[in-house]
Formats: C-alpha cells, structure tokens, sequence
C-alpha cells in the first residue's frame, strides 16, 4: 500500500499561478499536428514517491485542456500511486478534450489505482485523445481469490480459505458492488490458473460470513446452488467486485481516439470502453495477469467493450488473456418498442441512443424478423425515460397500442466497418469475440483455451442486443480449445464458430437474416461440438477450412464437425476433417430445414479422416 501527502493537494491549490507558466515543448509533430511536450515532473507528478499522483496529474490534463494546444504528456518510468479519494468514478475525468496524448515509457511506467471500485481514464466528448506506452493496476485488486475447503451443496454453502496477499471479504468495495451482477465469482483448476474444465463458469454469490482470520463462508443465492457441485475441495475461487464505472481506459462521446501500447493488469470493469464513439483503435494491447504473480484474473469483465460506436473499432496485435468475460464485444443495445402510436412512430425504452437520420431495423424477437428498414424522422424524449420515434416509413400490420416483443436496432451505431486482425485471447471466461455489427474484418486472430466459443457470430434477442451481422470477412483464423465450460458444448447451436440469426428464449429465428459472410482458410483444433454451426442464414461461402479432433479431445455429444440448419446459398470448397472421435459422425450435417438441392447447400473438395463410421455428408433432406 501507499501513503498520501497533503503536499499534493498545498500545490493543487496553488497550480492556477504557477500553471500559467506554457510548458516547454519540444517540437513533436503526430499525424500532422504540431504537438509540445510537457514532462509531468515539471508539475510535481513524480513516480516512486508514494504519494497521490492523481490529484496533480488530473490538474495538468485540465490545464492543457484550457490551453487548446496539441500536447503529450510524458511520464518517466516508475510507480505513480493514484489513490482516488474525492473520486466518485474514475480517477481522471476527461471532458471536451482535444489532440491529448498521455504517454509513458512503456509498462515500467506503472500507474497504481488504491481504490477497486473506480475506473482509471474516462474520455468523454474529445477527439484525438490517446493512452500510450504504459501500464495500469490497481492495489487493492477488485476481487478476491483463495482456496476451497469444504462443499455443502445439500446446505447451500462452501468455505474458502483466502490467499494471503488478497483481500478480505469484509472490505467494503465487495459488499458495495451492485447486485447481483457485481457479486459473482469463478470456479479455477487447483494447479493451473485456468477455469476448471466442465465446471459453471460462473456463480452469484448472495452473502458470505466470517469463519477466521481468512476463512470464509460463501452462499450462493437458491438458483445457484446446483452450481456447487462443480466444486471440490481443493479447487480454487475468485471473487469479483465488478462496479462497472468505465473501465482502465474508456471513451464516451469520442472521436479517432484510442490506446497503443498499453498493459493492463487489473480493472473493476473493462480493460478499454467506448460508448457512441466514433472509430476507436485498439493497438499492441496487452490485457493479461501481471507477471511473476499468481495472480488467477485479470479484468472484472471483457478485454474491449464497444457499443453504439458510429464507425467500428481498429483492434490489432492485442493480446487477452484471463479476463472475466468476453475478448471483444461489439453491439447496440436494442431500443424496446412499449407502445405502438401510430402507422409510422412508436415508443421505445432509451437503452440506446436514435438520433434523427439514423437507420433503424424493427425487429421481432418472438420470431426473429426484421419486419422493417426505416430511418428516423424525428426522435422526441417522453416521460419514464423514453423516446417517441417518427419512422420514414409506415409499420406493418400491426394493432396500434400493441406490442409484440419488438425492438429497434440501430444500423448507424452499432461498430459497423470494425477490423480485428492478429489478436490472441488465452485463457479467459467467456467468448472471444461477440460480434452484433456488419461490414467488418476479422482476420489472422489465435483463439485457445476459452471457457466459451471462439467467434459468435449473431444478434441477442433475449437481452436484447443488435444488430443482425451481414457482409463479414472472417479469414486466417486458428481456434483451439474453446468451450470447455459447463454448457457450451452441449448447447443446440454450440460450436468454436458460431453464425446464428436468433429469437426469444434461444430459438433459431424464423427468418434467415444473416448474411453475406466469407470464411477463408481458417482452422479449428479440438471445438467443443461442431467447429462451425450455421442458422437462420444465408449467403455464407466457406473456402478452406481445416478442423480436428484429437484422441484426448472432450466432444459432449453426438454431432458433425459442420452444422446447416434453416439455410440457403451456402456454398463450402475445401473442407478437411479429421477426427479420432466417434461422437463425431459426419463432416457436414445438413438438416431438413436447409433449402433442396444446390440452391441450399454446395458442398465441393470435402476432405474427411476418421472412424469408418463416419459419414462425409449427411444429408437429412434425403
């Protein structure tokens, strides 16, 4: 831990004189502009002090804000303690910058945040704002971690007995997180800092008391409990504080802006945010366990959160690992129709933002239709926090004052035109991508290890979550070892590579709104079911794809390497499988939902190695 000196706040106080001061610049020019560069020591942000380095780094940024010059920020190598007090958020707030570069000297320029349940950076309504060559952890972590003792699965309960060097329980950023989806924890192999194979990915965890000095009672809430029975003892636990204030470096409002070279270690939230932002690059990020610990997690939730974004992300030679969640998520959060006012308006909740102009989809959950492609003529905001919204274009036939589960997707921000492109995700809890948005590049990414699948490919109707993908280039990719949580491979639609159109309730949707997706020569090594499971799709060309079962591999059930299913124009040339499983029994199942004849599905140059059971297409049209 760190100490704070009221040194700090005598020269905050005092920072409008001396700051008047122009810092001495250096004549850098970046993308054209001219920028001067100011070294943080000059104004008393010093490392390797121990004392709060937040409050004057905070001044300079909004001192360099006032000036309106382009401008880096330089910060020496060395531990800068940031310890948040009089933060209600993040440590520093950003507002209506410009041309701002907060630049270290690589990851030994360490940033340390002492409070677990703030975020680092928050960049709201800026352009051309970046986080460079350094590191962000916070201590304490925002989580706990330890060593179980006893399961009572029957009573509800297991004791964990926590490391040393990990918070208590008792603290009170555990107890303040929201309920419940902050108070949940993680079941990890006893050896290895991996989930633990076949086990629930996670489990909500209600209350917890203390037993001794670092042992602790922890209860599930009644819906949970048959979770404990993954559990052993022996078997060791997280236990997140997941507070969900922005992230280690987050983007509300912002324009071409971003994060290059940058470690993160730890965050109450994401790694990188960016929320109804305009083209956000995400470059040589390093998201992973902080070295020569044994630390179990690093994030509290996704390695890159993007939603509502007008352009899509630039995410390139990144490396994820251990996070609580997904890799990358991309999505707009789907505007709830509450009431139908007239042929062409309705009323929505706010859960994400319309603006006049935008293109909006009208979306059927119930049966997974998009019954509508509309713009928005005007948006009014009503009362109870919603919008009332003039389409360009009459409603079906629907009864006024009805609502059948419909939804609004907004095209124009949804992270449309993205580029993911040799990325890594090792070893972490969920997904490791989560793609809700068309038009983008997904290409040369190594996936391996993931509790969930490798590339989901599909709109959410539960949640609900959009928009439809369509026009999508997925090449080059190698996916290894996905699924290997409870669950994921027994799904109806499991599989490392999954392309879905859905409705409510986690049925294929009725309509094949999917579309205009190109796979090239991209492998699979050991999917939890099928390598690729296609539906409620069409237009999808698949060139040279390359999947294998090893002899040790855990397939969950009886299934094809390739799943079709409510489909058309699907057309496959070079497909190579080869299994030393007999639970795999074909290399392409084509259901009876799958359109006749050619016009369903062509299938040329498939290659297939395995039991001599095993059928290379089994066509249930026939």
């Amino acid at each position: 831990m760190y100490k704070t000196s009221s040194i700090v706040y005598i020269f905050l106080a005092a920072f409008a004189a001396t700051a008047e001061e122009a810092p001495s610049p250096d004549g850098t020019t970046v993308s054209g502009l001219s920028y001067k560069t100011v070294s943080a020591r000059e104004f008393q942000v010093t490392p390797d002090t121990g004392e709060d380095m937040g409050a004057p780094l905070s001044a300079l940024i909004h001192q360099i804000i006032k000036e309106q010059t382009p401008a880096i920020i330089q910060l020496e190598k060395g531990t800068y303690y940031l310890d948040g007090n009089g933060c209600d958020h993040s440590v520093f707030m950003v507002d209506h910058a410009r041309n701002l570069i907060i630049r270290g000297e690589g990851p030994e320029t360490r940033l340390i945040v002492g409070r677990p349940s703030i975020g680092t950076f928050f960049f709201s309504s800026g352009e051309d704002l970046w986080v460079e060559d350094l590191s962000i952890d916070y201590d304490p972590l925002p989580y706990t971690q330890g060593r179980v003792l006893v399961v009572n699965a029957k009573g509800g309960w297991f004791d964990l007995a926590i490391d040393p060097g990990y918070a208590l329980l008792s603290e009170p950023w555990f107890a303040n997180a929201p309920d419940p989806d902050g108070k949940w924890g993680m079941i990890f192999s006893p050896k290895e800092p991996a989930l633990k194979p076949g086990a629930a990915d996670f489990v909500y965890i209600e209350k917890w008391e203390q037993l001794g000095k670092r042992a602790w009672r922890l209860f599930p809430p009644a819906e949970h409990t048959q979770r404990l029975a993954d559990l052993r003892m022996g078997d060791r636990f997280v236990q997140l504080a997941r507070h969900g204030k922005g992230g280690a470096v987050f983007f509300w409002r912002c324009v071409e802006s971003g994060v290059r070279n940058v470690h993160i270690y730890a965050s109450q939230s994401v790694a990188v945010g960016a929320v109804s932002t305009d083209r956000i690059t995400v470059s040589r990020l390093f998201v992973g366990r902080k070295p020569d610990t044994d630390r179990l997690v690093s994030t509290d939730a996704d390695a890159v959160h993007i939603q509502q974004n007008l352009r899509g992300p630039v995410i390139e030679e990144c490396l994820f690992e251990s996070m609580a969640d997904d890799g990358i998520n991309i999505y707009y959060p789907s505007n709830i129709v509450t009431s139908i006012v007239s042929e062409t308006a309705v009323r929505t909740d706010r859960s994400g933002i319309i603006e006049p102009g935008d293109r909006l989809q009208l979306f059927d959950a119930m049966e997974g239709r998009i019954l509508l492609e509309t713009k928005a003529e005007s948006v009014v905001p009503g009362p109870d926090n919603e919008y009332r919204v003039t389409l360009d274009k009459a409603l079906p036939e629907l009864e006024v004052g009805a609502v059948h589960g419909l939804s609004l997707h907004n095209v124009s921000r949804c992270g449309a035109d993205f580029i993911i492109r040799k990325n890594t995700f090792r070893n972490h809890r969920r997904h490791g991508m989560v793609i809700k948005a068309p038009q983008g590049v997904i290409e040369d990414n190594v996936m391996e290890s993931l509790g969930g699948y490798g590339i989901v490919v599909g709109n959410d109707a539960e949640t609900p979550e959009g928009i439809v993908p369509y026009d999508l280039s997925i090449s080059g990719n190698h996916i290894r070892e996905v699924g290997r949580s409870r669950w994921y491979g027994v799904d109806n639609m499991a599989a490392a590579l999954q392309i879905t159109t859905h409705a409510e309730r986690g049925r294929l949707a009725k309509e094949r709104a999917i579309h205009g997706i190109t796979l090239r020569n991209n492998r699979f090594e050991n999917p939890p079911g099928p390598a690729l499971y296609i539906g409620a799709a069409r237009n999808i060309h698949i060139d040279t794809l390359q999947i294998s079962y090893s002899e040790n591999s855990v397939v969950p059930k009886k299934t094809a390497a390739i799943v079709i299913e409510n489909a058309d124009t699907i057309g496959m040339k070079r497909i190579q499988v080869e299994s030393q499983q007999k639970e795999v029994h074909a290399g392409v199942l084509i259901c009876d939902s799958v359109d006749e004849g050619l016009e369903g599905a062509d299938i040329e140059e498939i290659q297939i190695t395995g039991p001599i059971t095993m059928e290379t297409v089994r066509d249930e049209r026939q």
